[in-house]
């Protein structure tokens, strides 16, 4: 019990970097994107795993190369612990991102996940 409420602290803190990352993620600049992976992979994914995939998921198809591979890196197995639950695994990758309908669908979704996982840690996200 005392690492599930260490987690849950974690995933406090986390959660207040998660509309920059967001941001990031979601930037049409690649050096924007290629830090926002780089912070995911290295600190998010230890303090809230469900929410470094859901971010993570959005730059599996990204233009550049490295971004790509460390999103794929972080969705790899052995960073899928027990603890998530993917209600809907992936669903992202299945969004066009090559139309602006479909990167509208694909913020909205990242957007509504950030909410979802800020509500259910009982915290506010200031845009």
């Amino acid at each position: 019990e005392r690492g599930d409420e260490m987690m849950v602290a974690l995933q406090k803190q986390a959660a207040a970097l998660l509309p920059s990352l967001l941001e990031a993620v979601c930037s049409e600049v690649v050096s924007a994107r290629s830090i926002g992976i780089k912070w995911i992979q290295s600190l998010l994914l230890k303090m809230d795993c469900e929410a470094a995939i859901y971010l993570a998921s959005h730059l599996v198809g990204d233009e550049d190369r490295s971004i790509a591979r460390l999103a794929r890196e972080i969705l790899s197995a052995e960073n899928l612990t027990s603890d998530v639950k993917m209600e809907d695994p992936l669903q992202l990758s299945f969004i066009d991102t090559q139309s602006m309908d479909g990167i509208a669908r694909l913020q909205a979704e990242v957007e509504r996940r950030v909410d979802e996982i800020a509500t259910r840690l009982g915290i506010s996200i200031e845009e």
